[in-house]
């Protein structure tokens, strides 16, 4: 049997609580569409499950980040979770680093993605803002009964 689900994330920055930008690269990189951080810097990310799943884990870049239940009803599930990026590197010019996202899903098993970034200076203001407002970033997703991935069928950048 299989089942479909739906998840959607917002990734605001702190403490301004404004949302990241992407730009659209094109063909230049391996992703099309790259989004704007800085280092240094705290990012709250929320993720909604549509119907609600439970979230049991989640890494970026192999780092656990703690995740708290953070609103619930019928058609969904949204957890909150506080990320920093420390010890990244600020990117030189023409370079994207992929950030590798793992979500393990009880009942549904382990969701991995990429997430192409370059990474601006801590006080850079200007060029992180330019390109389009991450308002969220959708997933929408399949796992099978006995299956221990989840299929990203569909990723959406609003």
């Amino acid at each position: 049997m299989t089942r479909s689900f739906k998840i959607v994330m917002i990734v605001t920055k702190k403490p301004y609580d404004r949302p990241i930008h992407f730009k659209v690269d094109g063909t230049r990189f391996e992703s099309e569409k790259t989004v704007k951080l800085n280092i240094n810097s705290k990012y709250i990310i929320d993720l909604s499950f549509q119907p609600p799943q439970t979230l049991e884990n989640f890494m970026i870049q192999g780092v656990k980040l703690d995740v708290e239940e953070f609103q619930k009803s019928e058609d969904a599930l949204v957890y909150r979770a506080e990320w920093l990026t420390t010890g990244f590197d600020k990117s030189t010019k023409g370079t994207r680093l992929k950030l590798t996202v793992e979500m393990q899903i009880k009942n549904a098993g382990q969701l991995r993605t990429e997430l192409q970034a370059k990474f601006y200076g801590e006080q850079e203001a200007q060029h992180v803002c330019w390109g389009n407002a991450l308002t969220f970033l959708e997933y929408e997703c399949k796992t099978s009964e006995n299956s221990t991935f989840v299929d990203k069928i569909k990723e959406t950048y609003r």
